[in-house]
């Protein structure tokens, strides 16, 4: 186990060596600005990218296209499903069924009203 004294002594060493060779603290300045203008700039590039997404100048859709149903895929999950044949009961046959055809159809997801309805009993 390390001794709390040498963790304290190697730590001042350290700082009483930058000292020495930067009295004025500019090396230590030009670090700390250099790292903040650098996250800076990455939130900006970031934000930027995510507002073009937010505002339709870039459309996912158009950018990675997603292909038509093809006897490939059709192919791929008539093979997956032999090959769970022997391990699995039925009732996960019909789920994993259930699951590639609402895939497959893309139907994956639900279109909601975004309406909540409280109803209270008297």
């Amino acid at each position: 186990m390390v001794d709390l004294l040498t963790l304290l002594t190697a730590a001042s060493t350290k700082s009483m060596m930058l000292a020495e060779r930067d009295p004025h603290g500019f090396i230590m300045t030009l670090t700390a600005v250099a790292v903040v203008f650098s996250a800076l700039i990455i939130l900006y590039i970031f934000f930027g990218i995510l507002g073009a997404f937010n505002s339709g100048k870039i459309n996912l859709k158009k950018l990675c296209p997603r292909r038509k149903n093809s006897n490939n895929e059709a192919e791929t999950a008539a093979a997956i499903t032999m090959a769970l044949n022997d391990e699995l009961s039925g009732e996960v046959h019909a789920a994993i069924g259930m699951a590639l055809n609402e895939y497959l159809e893309n139907s994956v997801h639900d279109q909601e009203s975004y309406i909540i309805t409280i109803k209270r009993n008297k």
